[in-house]
């Protein structure tokens, strides 16, 4: 019997669906699009100084727009859930839900308790936002490609090294450092008289977190097979980068990192990977109480001075007495605090520069309360869970190298903010292609670990 399409005009045929190419990824150049939207507004939020850098090198200074990167995520997840018309099954939904649900509850608390704006609202619930963005990124079938996204990391990775080389061989900064209007601005580019290499980022501490990132991706390519060489090469420029930062936060955590990355990429490590966010928090309360320790190290002019961790000591102390000064409801809820607020010390003028916390785990307590900062803990073991899981399904290098850099986070955040650009990241694990046969999947499933429920 002959097909009905074949008595219909070609000028009035319907375009054909998508053609899917047998193992799970779709030929439309329309799906397409979203894919390379959302690629571009993770990366250039994590690289978060590409963007303001490049328009001043060709405006002489001047930023003629702001990017607005996580707009563009946005539009990206929901063109693709719109060309898809379908959502995809994902154990983090229950997790999605409650930081979605909590985030609405306490940004209505903060606005009309205590008057927070929404510019402060979203500052000080930053976290929650990219988490839930996670979350909801697990569900749109984007199936991303981990050599695509390799790739790109690679290459800006080469970009920022070589800025970070210049800048160290010069001692100067090379690029700009702050936008004509001010809007854009480089943060502590100044270590004593040398130059923190901040590369295309807007501090030292933010090439630091994407270099030792970098360095987790080079450790699982070295321990890979058919990747040593390129995994050796990368994992010692990353290193010279982390050092070029001179931010001894950022070299001690790539130690970490690294560390974490090979711990995860071994085999008969099971139980030991459970618990490496610990021992990266360990190694950051180790990190602490050896500096409080050093003879005459306030007085010192190096790297090894510990004056910095001083007056971090000082502003917790400032934060954590305004914290339990609070009442029952800023205790609970928190007071929408961010990461810099104009909050006084002793012996301090009244119009001095705001006072950094450099504690997420203090922040979280300010911004959100004890609620808040109980609901991170619990979505942040979830999340290392879905990691784990996601490891025995595939073995690959871009998920092993962001686990990594995920077990290091609680270093990271005893003695500095929420590196809240890198749980973007997550996004690339959550919209990761699987490449291994539908029936190799399966059976794999079957043998992974079970996540924890949550009522």
């Amino acid at each position: 019997m002959q097909s009905i399409e074949q008595f219909r005009p070609a000028l009035f045929q319907i375009p054909a669906a998508p053609r899917y190419d047998g193992r799970g990824g779709e030929a439309s150049l329309l799906t397409l699009m979203p894919k390379l939207l959302v690629i571009f507004s993770v990366l250039t939020l994590v690289v978060n100084g590409a963007l303001p850098q490049l328009e001043m090198a060709f405006t002489g200074g001047s930023l003629m727009f702001v990017p607005r990167q996580l707009s563009f995520l946005i539009v990206g997840l929901g063109a693709m859930l719109l060309l898809k018309a379908r959502f995809q099954a994902s154990p983090l939904l229950p997790i999605t839900l409650a930081l979605s649900s909590y985030f609405i509850v306490e940004a209505l608390y903060l606005h009309m308790a205590k008057d927070i704006s929404y510019g402060g609202i979203r500052t000080s619930l930053e976290a929650f936002i990219f988490l839930a963005l996670v979350g909801v990124a697990s569900t749109v079938p984007l199936q991303i490609r981990s050599k695509h996204v390799l790739a790109l990391l690679l290459f800006m990775t080469i970009a920022c090294l070589i800025i970070s080389a210049a800048q160290f061989i010069t001692n100067s900064p090379v690029v700009r450092t702050e936008s004509n209007d001010s809007d854009f601005h480089v943060q502590s580019y100044q270590f004593l008289d040398e130059t923190r290499a901040f590369s295309l980022f807007t501090n030292g501490l933010e090439a630091g977190f994407f270099y030792s990132l970098m360095g987790a991706i080079a450790t699982s390519l070295f321990l890979g097979r058919g990747t040593r060489r390129l995994g050796i090469s990368l994992l010692l420029l990353c290193a010279f980068g982390c050092y070029a930062t001179y931010t001894r936060l950022a070299m001690v955590g790539f130690l970490v990192t690294v560390f974490c990355t090979f711990i995860i990429s071994r085999k008969g490590f099971g139980g030991v990977r459970k618990l490496l966010p610990m021992v990266s928090l360990g190694c950051a309360l180790l990190l602490i109480g050896q500096a409080l320790h050093t003879a005459g190290g306030a007085s010192r002019t190096d790297l090894a001075s510990v004056s910095s961790l001083q007056q971090r000591l000082m502003a917790w102390g400032i934060y954590g007495n305004k914290f339990i000064a609070g009442s029952r409801a800023d205790i609970l809820f928190g007071i929408g605090q961010g990461p810099y607020t104009p909050f006084t010390a002793p012996n301090r003028l009244e119009n001095a520069a705001p006072i950094p916390i450099d504690n997420a785990y203090l922040l979280a307590l300010l911004s959100s309360g004890v609620c808040g900062a109980l609901l991170l803990a619990v979505a942040y073991v979830y999340l290392w869970s879905y990691l784990l899981r996601k490891i025995t399904i595939t073995n690959d290098h871009l998920v092993t190298g962001i686990a990594g850099m995920f077990a290091t986070l609680p270093f990271f955040c005893c003695i500095n903010d929420l590196p809240a650009q890198m749980i973007l990241l997550l996004i690339f694990v959550v919209c990761l292609r699987t490449e291994e046969p539908p029936a190799a999947s399966a059976e794999l499933a079957m043998k992974e670990p079970t996540f924890p429920r949550f009522a």
